[in-house]
Order: C-alpha cells, then sequence, then structure tokens
C-alpha cells in the first residue's frame, strides 16, 4: 500500500513543477508568435488531439528495447534498456509520458487566460522598457495566476485518481500500480472479497483526498489575489 501511495503521489508534483511551468513558458513563446509556433503549436496539441490508446502505443513503440530510441542509443554506444518492463525505469518513464501528454490540455487553458490580458499592458511595458522576462513574471503570471491556481487544484484533485497512462503502458506491473490502478484490478478480479476491499480503500482514500483538495485551495487563495480584468 505505501508503494501505491508513493507512486499515485509522484504524479502531482511532477505536474504542478514541470508540466505547468513549462507549460506556461511554451505558451507565453506561443501566445507571443516566435518564429515556428505554428509549428509547435501542433505539436503541443498532438497529445490531446490523438487518442489516449493511440498515443500510449506510439509512446510504447518509442521506448521499446526494438524501437527507435533504441536504435539512436545503439549509435551512441549505449546499451538498449527496457523502459517499461524494468522495475528501476517504468515508473519514471509514465512519469516522463504524462510530462509530454498534459502539454497539450495545460496550453490550451493557458493560451486562453493570455489571450484575455489587455493589449495595452503589454504597449505600456514595452514602451516603459521591459524585457520578455519582466513581461512575463510582472504581467502575464499575475493575470494567469486564476488559470495557474485552477490547474493546480485539479491536479490535487486526481492524486488518487491517476489511471490511465498505468494500465495502459504497463497494466500495472514493475512496480507502476497507483492507488486507482489497484482498485481498477480489484474489482476486475470480480470476487465479493475484492470487491468489498477496493469500496473500502476507495471510500479511505475519499476521505483522505477531499481534504487535501480544500487545503491546497485555501493556500493558493492566500498566495496571490486573483486579478480580474
Amino acid at each position: 500500500m505505501l508503494k501505491l501511495i508513493k507512486n499515485s503521489v509522484s504524479f502531482f508534483p511532477v505536474s504542478v513543477f514541470i508540466t505547468l511551468p513549462l507549460s506556461f513558458v511554451f505558451s507565453y513563446f506561443l501566445y507571443k508568435k516566435v518564429p515556428g509556433s505554428a509549428a509547435f503549436r501542433v505539436i503541443f496539441y498532438l497529445p490531446s488531439i490523438i487518442s489516449a490508446v493511440s498515443l500510449t502505443m506510439l509512446f510504447r513503440y518509442i521506448v521499446s528495447p526494438k524501437g527507435p530510441l533504441s536504435v539512436i542509443e545503439k549509435a551512441l554506444n549505449i546499451t538498449p534498456k527496457d523502459f517499461l518492463g524494468v522495475s528501476k525505469y517504468a515508473m519514471n518513464t509514465i512519469l516522463f509520458y504524462t510530462v509530454w501528454s498534459g502539454f497539450g490540455y495545460n496550453i490550451v487553458l493557458l493560451s486562453s487566460a493570455m489571450g484575455r490580458i489587455p493589449k495595452e499592458l503589454f504597449e505600456s511595458a514595452k514602451i516603459d522598457g521591459a524585457g520578455t522576462f519582466r513581461e512575463m513574471a510582472d504581467i502575464v503570471l499575475p493575470l494567469s495566476y486564476g488559470t495557474i491556481s485552477t490547474l493546480v487544484t485539479l491536479s490535487a484533485a486526481n492524486l488518487f485518481t491517476v489511471i490511465g497512462p498505468v494500465i495502459l503502458l504497463t497494466n500495472g506491473l514493475n512496480n507502476t500500480n497507483t492507488i486507482a490502478s489497484f482498485i481498477y484490478y480489484k474489482v476486475k478480479g470480480g470476487s465479493e472479497n475484492a470487491l468489498s476491499y477496493a469500496s473500502a480503500v476507495g471510500l479511505v482514500f475519499t476521505a483522505v483526498g477531499l481534504p487535501v483538495v480544500l487545503i491546497v485551495r485555501k493556500v493558493l487563495l492566500s498566495l496571490a489575489e486573483n486579478i480580474e480584468f
């Protein structure tokens, strides 16, 4: 159970401290229409356009011992690794997949938030000599905070419900099971004892997850004011 909790909780810091900051930076440069932004927009939106099953099959092929990644490793005189078939790498590989697949959803919401920022603010900042970093930190970040806090809250709400990548990539093998996938496999087993146990586990982690979400939301509201414009 401790391993299941650790696997489930590991998705939250990855989402908040890696996927979300990268999504914010990418959204900003897409919003500013840097050279090649149209191509990058397609790349970032691709995980959201393709079905989850197709995307995971593509990812599994890429990182498999016979996939393109292994060809690159052999060219660099590196022994190819089975990233999803070995416990040492499997969980980290799933976390990497969630970073890549999470860009599309985040960028859509963040781009929408940035698109609502009045153009006059950017023009004033440009006149005052603000560079890219100052513009991003002093204008875009505060005015997008409402969307950012919502995304963090949603990540907290998904703390014990991550299941898709685990089932589709490893089928719960190699120490990659989460609370949600554990419940799924218990229910799939079909025995009365398994169903009762799965229900109990679900109720316990619902009771644990609810106050966590409320605390995260309260902390986010106390950190900064949601600016209306």
